[in-house]
């Protein structure tokens, strides 16, 4: 589960987050051109696929239909960053304003953020390779007493209960140790 499915999860919601920044330097730059958020939306929506391209689909049916932007459903990426980029869209679609004044510090705030997940993510797999091999060494432990413990390892293997349920321990904490280390691995939120 966290191996395997957890971290495709948090690949595809990073690939999510460089899709967010894609649509943040797109909406910049078409509305550096001159065109109302109306025509942003119509000319970047179908360049993105996946949950962003509804997204954005969804956005642009709304202004469309009712005139109103409602980017509210962006907030669910957990993406602080974007978020602010989203409320100066809003801003500049309801008020106008200086494009490179609302956004330029907004994308900024994008790709630094992107950079420290990306930088934190390698970091841990680096920590990850670290404590694992600590635990493949813990885990021969029995295999180093029963070749250099001689008749200490015997005498332990008369007493079956106890073996059953000290071997049942030490799996248990070797199964919470490895989860807890992937646990680590995969949480890369920059902010509290």
């Amino acid at each position: 589960y966290w191996f395997i499915y957890k971290e495709n999860q948090l690949k595809i919601y990073q690939h999510d987050l460089h899709e967010l920044q894609g649509v943040a330097s797109d909406i910049e730059f078409e509305a550096q051109t001159g065109k109302n958020a109306l025509q942003i939306l119509d000319k970047i929506r179908p360049k993105y696929k996946g949950r962003v391209g509804a997204d954005l689909d969804y956005t642009y049916t709304k202004l469309l239909s009712e005139t109103i932007l409602d980017t509210t459903y962006f907030y669910d990426y957990d993406f602080k960053a974007f978020d602010l980029f989203m409320r100066n869209f809003n801003i500049w679609y309801k008020e106008g304003g200086n494009t490179r004044a609302l956004f330029t510090k907004s994308i900024d705030n994008i790709s630094f953020e992107l950079i420290q997940r990306d930088k934190l993510f390698k970091m841990n797999k680096g920590k990850r390779s670290t404590e694992m091999m600590v635990v493949m060494i813990s885990m021969l432990t029995p295999i180093m007493i029963k070749l250099f413990g001689g008749d200490s390892y015997n005498q332990f293997m008369g007493y079956p209960l106890a073996v059953a349920v000290i071997n049942v321990l030490f799996m248990l904490m070797v199964v919470k140790t490895v989860v807890g280390i992937q646990k680590k691995v995969l949480d890369i939120k920059i902010r509290g």
